[in-house]
């Protein structure tokens, strides 16, 4: 039996994006598959915080209610307090990303890479954030300091040998998963509540992601612009997401363009609904280190276009049309073909529901137990 540490400090908000989802999902299979190791999470928050809360029994929570700032700071300055040892010993710390950290040498420590944006694309960042980024986090010791690295894509793995030299015999690919109630929804009340939540349109083009600019929505606003001047193309364009920094100019577009419904971040419970009631899931983001929107579009049977950059293609493989992020016109070509073309349409669903469940959250936790049991740790 090991003891196995785990920072739970990213499941600390109220809205969960890309890190938190893989965080909250891999944990709950990861404790359901495994009672023989000895879990410790660690959150530490001054305010009164909501955290999920995990039912099992060989699952402990370490929760401090110091001033955040105050801890990392210390953490990543001070190199004190050691997380280990605020848990109590440990075999084995996990991050399931990166942050403001500090644990003894002798406790190896798992890190997950979700993606390199800020390595290779510093523009998508404020000055701030390309400064926090690479001198505070400084991801570049964190990988020389962990003893195993796990990368949510071949590709993200590829990148952490590119740009950063790390051994790739000490990386694991392990892909995201999939949640269980991404699927094709049938249920006329349920699509109709939800219709009548957001006040959809009967067909739509659909989008999903944080309104910044590393999700390129701009590309898609524009090519739906040139559709719509060129060939009176008229079906609505639908975007969720939480807004993100850099994003004033798109939110005014979504104000301004015709036929554009945006309806801010939207909770994990009503997606499903929202991609199933979709002709079409438009993806063009311009670098990911694995992109869930697309696979979970896939499982509900809506067909997908995503860019050909990145961990994308990786993720959809030969079940979805790809496009460049920069080509604008192709953009709206590939909308305006496929959207015509009700035969490649109904191959797109079919496609991607079979390339869909090559991913779970259980084979996630799999593979991700086996990095714990490696003998390398």
């Amino acid at each position: 039996m090991k003891r196995i540490g785990i920072d739970i400090r990213c499941l600390m908000q109220s809205e969960y994006s890309g890190v938190s989802i893989y965080t909250y999902n891999l944990l709950i299979k990861l404790f359901e598959i495994d009672n023989q190791n000895q879990y410790i999470l660690f959150y530490n928050s001054a305010q009164p915080v909501k955290v999920p809360d995990f039912p099992f029994s060989n699952v402990k929570v370490v929760a401090k209610k110091w001033p955040n700032k105050l801890l990392s700071l210390s953490m990543r300055f001070l190199q004190y307090p050691k997380l280990d040892k605020l848990m109590g010993g440990l075999d084995i710390l996990f991050l399931p990303t990166w942050q403001f950290a500090a644990w003894s040498k002798s406790c190896p420590m798992v890190l997950t890479v979700h993606d390199l944006s800020s390595a290779r694309y510093p523009k998508f960042y404020t000055r701030y954030g390309r400064l926090w980024h690479k001198y505070l986090v400084n991801p570049k010791r964190l990988f020389k300091k962990a003893s195993a690295l796990i990368a949510i894509s071949n590709f993200t793995k590829e990148e952490l040998v590119a740009l950063y030299k790390t051994p790739a015999a000490k990386i694991y690919s392990v892909y995201n998963g999939l949640s269980e109630e991404y699927k094709l929804i049938n249920d006329l009340e349920k699509l109709n509540k939800i219709k009548a939540k957001y006040n959809l349109p009967e067909k739509y083009i659909f989008s999903l992601g944080t309104i910044e600019p590393r999700k390129n929505i701009a590309s898609l606003l524009e090519a739906v612009n040139i559709l719509r001047q060129k060939n009176n193309f008229s079906v609505p364009l639908v975007i969720a997401g939480g807004k993100g920094w850099a994003s004033d100019k798109v939110h005014r577009a979504f104000r301004e363009q015709e036929n554009v419904f945006y309806l801010g971040y939207v909770a994990e419970e009503d997606k499903a609904a929202l991609y199933s009631q979709a002709s079409l899931f438009v993806y063009p983001a311009i670098y990911e280190g694995f992109g869930l929107p697309p696979l979970e579009a896939m499982a509900c049977g809506t067909p997908v276009i995503t860019s050909n950059t990145s961990s994308l293609p990786e993720v959809v493989g030969q079940a979805g049309v790809l496009v460049d992020p920069y080509d604008v016109e192709g953009m709206s070509l590939a909308i305006e073909e496929v959207m015509n073309d009700q035969s490649l349409l109904d191959d797109l669903g079919n496609l991607g529901r079979v390339q869909s469940q090559k991913f779970s959250w259980e084979q996630c936790a799999r593979e991700t137990l086996d990095v714990f049991n490696s003998s390398t740790l």
